[in-house]
């Protein structure tokens, strides 16, 4: 649809579905990976542009303006720089973050930069919009959504071999999925015997009474002394 209006590609629904299977870590840990793995001494400065721009949070901070105003003004730098491969990457991107750019806010961004650098950024900056807008179409109608699999398709991959390699990933995991299923449950351990009950200890035989000691027989009382006899006087 080259000459389509713009504004009327995409559905709201369209923008829904790729709004769904937009995966904001795979985007920049793939950004960053392809540049760091093509030159490893701009790890720290490609990881402190991340940390700066492109947060999960961005925007919570005081001064920043948020994903999707970043997302107007890179597009606005690359289109008037001409970059055009990373411009379609980016409509992509500020399109299907959640709370993104609308298509039509998308063709606004392009315009209002030819506005202001050259007429040559409106005619180009249109006709890849529609056509980036075009191919997301396509993918939503083909089923693909996720971003690993647009990502592809923005960057030049045919259609049957980005479908192709979905089923493929969609077949490893359901066959995977199947194979945890088939593995056999854990035999349950028996249930442990009860022990039998410990037999009541015979009660302690009550001791005997103590027989009562017989009282001791009282002694007999002393006779008493007879009394002296008086004594005679002598005559």
């Amino acid at each position: 649809m080259p000459n389509a209006d713009i504004t009327k590609i995409l559905s709201k629904d369209d923008v829904k579905a790729l709004r769904a299977g937009f995966d904001v870590a795979y985007m920049t840990d793939g950004a960053r990976n392809a540049l760091i793995n093509r030159l490893p001494r701009c790890k720290n400065l490609i990881n402190a542009d991340i940390e700066l721009f492109y947060r999960a949070d961005y925007g919570d901070r005081n001064g920043e303006i948020g994903a999707p105003a970043r997302e107007k003004v890179v597009l606005a730098s690359l289109a008037v720089s001409g970059n055009w491969d990373m411009a379609i990457i980016h409509m992509y991107w500020g399109l299907a973050l959640k709370d993104g750019l609308s298509p039509a806010e998308v063709g606004e961004v392009i315009l209002l930069s030819g506005t202001y650098s050259g007429v040559q950024v409106i005619s180009v900056g249109l006709a890849k919009v529609a056509s980036t807008f075009t191919m997301l179409k396509s993918a939503v109608d083909a089923g693909v959504t996720s971003s690993e699999y647009i990502i592809q398709l923005l960057l030049g991959v045919p259609m049957h071999d980005v479908q192709a390699q979905q089923a493929a990933a969609k077949a490893a995991k359901a066959e995977k999925k199947a194979a945890k299923a088939e593995k056999p449950a854990k035999a349950e351990k028996p249930e442990k015997a009860e022990k039998p009950a410990k037999a009541e200890k015979p009660a302690k035989a009550e001791k005997p009474e103590k027989a009562e000691k017989p009282a001791k027989a009282e002694k007999p009382a002393k006779a008493e002394k007879p009394a002296k006899a008086a004594e005679t006087p002598p005559a």
